[in-house]
């Protein structure tokens, strides 16, 4: 059934009776329903009947229904009739909504409703788990998939069916518990895990679908959802003893028109449901996924969706795997409005699928979901790897501080005193920038710190203090070098590439202008000064870059 019909509204006030015409949208023939004029109760039910299966506003079918009476009065017509005004069996609505008056024109007014503190009375907030989770609120669960979120639940409901203790020894009160569960599969998931967990599965009911009648007459299921408060608060009814109210997860049950990232959609949702949990005295456990990322705020922030979730609810707790140890999941507290943190618990899963059951360890775990999120940010960071490239940067500023060193011997030192590879020595030269250069060609190449960022030597550097050897300056710049000829004029060559390129070949440039003279040729008649091979940069650094990451060589065919 879908949530809404584009349907039309239309009723008539005459002797008594309102007369509501409903039709348009896919409805394949008008439907027509007639209710007493001074019958809210009728008003209401079938202002109700018409959300639950047409997806109509409630407010919007009150209003046709009142502006058919005052139709009725201007025109004179008799809306109502001599007889006593007839009232149905009292349903279960708050009492005021609709406000009663003697006034039919301001009947559906939207009034003030104001607690007055003075006739309130102060009561202490009962638990369903001492200091953890309290009775008549909402209460989050937290935790990537995978986590035992759902183990949990099962073991909650095995808890509350049979009044075993809580993990930490608080007392249970025993009663029933009421499950909205889509992902698990009731026969081969809940059932055999309440039953590892020694469950009363007499006290667990399911609440699966909502059954009602279609405009046929005709009996028939659709999905529920949180707009279905009334269907759920029946299944509370029907377990006067119910004391858990299980939602696995939120976001199968918010309906496609809810925006779960939109603050007002989310608490216009929950705030409902935290009136029926108050007014029913029980628990509601909502769990919910976390997002992939742990961002920089609180573990609270990580929770999937609008920071309506957390807002409205008054405890949060959060499941995560140890990050020390991954059989070993994680009960850490987050948020707490009612009472004060209290530490944490760790759990194991255990036994053989589909009998599976949650294990708790005695011992508390001293640490909040805060902490928590933190010691796992801190176990996903880079590793040794990355660690191995913060040293490699370290000895190449303290090996050329005093200038200037012969490459190999610089490779030498860190193979022998640090056990390093050549790989990370040259990723670490990379992304300092350090310079090679050859003073003579052929001979050894040099290594050198880079220049200030602000284009000056650097006054420690003893480069500064001395002329550069004979041959053509060179500056660094990434793979490649660029090398300054006597004529002032810049030709990228390639430097220092001989232990990563074999049999490197030329390849023309793609620039046309000018056209770059074939290797061992000359400057097309300005300088006469013999050229280096010139190659395709994006090509070989794709290629180097491929390399790297197979930890081989890289051979390049430019041909």
């Amino acid at each position: 059934m879908p949530d809404h019909y584009p349907a039309t509204l239309k009723a008539t006030a005459s002797n008594g009776e309102i007369v509501v015409t409903l039709k348009g949208g896919p409805l394949p023939k008008p439907i027509t329903h007639s209710v007493p004029v001074k019958d809210r109760t009728a008003w209401r039910e079938l202002a109700d009947r018409f959300h639950r299966q047409f997806g109509i506003d409630m407010g919007d079918t009150l209003n046709v229904l009142l502006e058919a009476v005052h139709e009725a009065k201007t025109q004179g017509r008799d809306a109502h009739p001599v007889d006593p005004p007839v009232e149905s069996p009292p349903v279960d609505t708050p009492a005021d909504f609709p406000p009663k008056t003697n006034n039919t024109e301001s009947e559906f007014d939207f009034q003030p409703v104001i607690i007055n503190l003075e006739e309130v009375v102060a009561t202490p907030v009962e638990w369903l788990w001492d200091k953890r989770i309290p009775l008549g609120r909402i209460t989050l669960l937290v935790g990537k998939p995978g986590q035992g979120k759902s183990f949990l639940t099962c073991d909650f409901a095995a808890r509350v069916t049979t009044g075993t203790p809580w993990p930490d020894g608080s007392p249970c009160q025993k009663g029933s518990v009421l499950m909205l569960t889509l992902e698990d599969d009731p026969a081969d998931t809940i059932r055999p895990r309440l039953d590892a967990m020694h469950a009363d599965v007499t006290r667990v009911r399911i609440l699966k679908a909502v059954n009602y009648r279609d405009i046929d007459g005709a009996r028939r299921q659709r999905g529920l959802t949180l707009a279905d408060l009334p269907v759920i608060e029946k299944a509370l009814e029907s377990l006067p003893d119910c004391r858990l109210l299980v939602i696995d997860p939120i976001g199968d049950f918010l309906g496609r028109q809810v925006d779960s990232h939109r603050d007002n959609e989310v608490r216009e949702v929950l705030t409902p449901l935290a009136e029926l949990a108050r007014r029913r005295k029980v628990a509601v456990l909502v769990v919910m996924h976390r997002r992939k990322s742990t961002g920089e705020g609180g573990a609270d922030e990580t929770a999937m969706g609008s920071r309506g979730f957390t807002g409205i609810a008054r405890s949060v707790w959060h499941v995560s795997r140890d990050a020390n140890d991954k059989k070993r999941r994680l009960f850490l507290p987050g948020k707490q409005n009612l009472a004060e943190e209290l530490p944490g618990l760790a759990f194991r899963i255990v036994g053989d699928s589909p009998w599976t059951r949650v294990e708790w360890e005695r011992e508390p775990v001293n640490m909040s979901a805060d902490e928590g999120l933190e010691a796992e940010r801190q176990a996903s960071r880079p590793g040794p790897e990355a660690d191995a490239l913060e040293e490699a940067k370290a000895f190449l500023l303290t090996a050329l501080s005093a200038g200037p060193r012969l490459a190999k011997d610089v490779r030498q030192e860190w193979a022998e005193a640090h056990c390093g590879s050549d790989k990370t020595l040259y990723r670490a030269k990379n992304a300092i920038g350090v310079v090679s250069y050859r003073p003579e060609n052929p001979g050894p190449w040099w290594w050198r710190l880079p220049d200030r960022a602000d284009g000056q030597a650097d006054s420690q550097n003893p480069l500064t203090q001395k002329t550069w050897p004979s041959g053509p300056s060179v500056v660094k710049n990434g793979l490649f070098e660029r090398s300054r000829g006597a004529d002032g004029q810049d030709v990228q060559v390639i430097g220092e590439l001989d232990h990563v390129l074999n049999d490197l070949k030329p390849k023309p440039s793609e620039n046309p202008t000018p056209t770059p003279p074939e290797s061992g040729g000359t400057d097309s008649g300005q300088s006469g000064r013999p050229q280096r091979p010139v190659v395709d940069i994006g090509e070989l650094n794709r290629r180097l870059a491929e390399a790297a990451e197979a930890g081989g060589d890289a051979w390049v065919d430019f041909a």
